[in-house]
Formats: C-alpha cells, sequence, structure tokens
C-alpha cells in the first residue's frame, strides 16, 4: 500500500513513548480473527491485539514525484479503510497510532476519490467488539 499523494512529510523528532492517551485513532484493513490478525500484504506471523507496534526502522518509499518514510498506512475514516479493501475477506479495525511520518491520499474504490491516510511508525491495533444482536 503506497500513497498515491502525499500532503504532509514529518521530519523524525525524538523517540516517543507509546502511552495510552497519546495517541489518535483511524481504521485499517487486516486479515485475521478475533484471537490474532496479520498484515497479508507485509507478510510476517500473527500479531496480538491491543499491544503497541513499532514500523521497522523506516526507510523511503520513493515515487518519481515523491518519498516518505514506510510505516503503518492508517485511514482516518472507517468508510476509506473499508472502500479500499471492499473486494477482500479480513477485518477493518479501529487502531490508535503515533509518531506520524507522513499524511497523504490513498485510492479507493467508491465514487474515484481519496481517501486520507497517514503513515505511523508506532500503533496498536485493537481488538474487534462483536456487538450483540437484539432478537
Amino acid at each position: 500500500m503506497c500513497l498515491n499523494t502525499v500532503t504532509h512529510r514529518f521530519i523524525r523528532k525524538k523517540k516517543v513513548s507509546c502511552k495510552d492517551g497519546n495517541f489518535q485513532v483511524g481504521w485499517k484493513w487486516v486479515d485475521g480473527n478475533l484471537k490474532q490478525f496479520h498484515f497479508p500484504m507485509q507478510g510476517g506471523g500473527p500479531q496480538r491485539y491491543n499491544i503497541w507496534l513499532t514500523a521497522e526502522e523506516p526507510e523511503n518509499v520513493y515515487n518519481k514525484q515523491y518519498s516518505y518514510p514506510m510505516g503503518f498506512h492508517i485511514f482516518k475514516r472507517k468508510k476509506d479503510a473499508v472502500a479500499y479493501q471492499a473486494d477482500s475477506s479480513g477485518l477493518i479495525v479501529k487502531v490508535h497510532y503515533q509518531d506520524v511520518l507522513a499524511i497523504g491520499k490513498h485510492y479507493v474504490s467508491y465514487g474515484n476519490n481519496d481517501g486520507i491516510c497517514v503513515v505511523a511508525n508506532k500503533m496498536k491495533v485493537l481488538k474487534p467488539i462483536l456487538k450483540k444482536v437484539k432478537k
């Protein structure tokens, strides 16, 4: 997953500690179930929910027009995450993120629009909550 356009690129600051309460909220598509998940496009083994993850040492992603550090790609709006993976199985999960490296736009499948996407160095994938259906 790469950004179509980059609207903001941030200089890396000192190391940021992962403290609950100092985060922003977004949405991400993952492959998994209620016990564990993984990132199908990045490979790697299963991950657990509710644990802060740090992207591997960021390298720059290059395109003809821009570059930005690699990290976790997170949509700001749930509907953009849903539209991005509209034809795939998996879970759309709420995430907390910190240490934003870049902000840009990523193509989503409805109306030829681009969704606002954040690239972050730190992310916590929250365990999905199933709501009881009243009969």
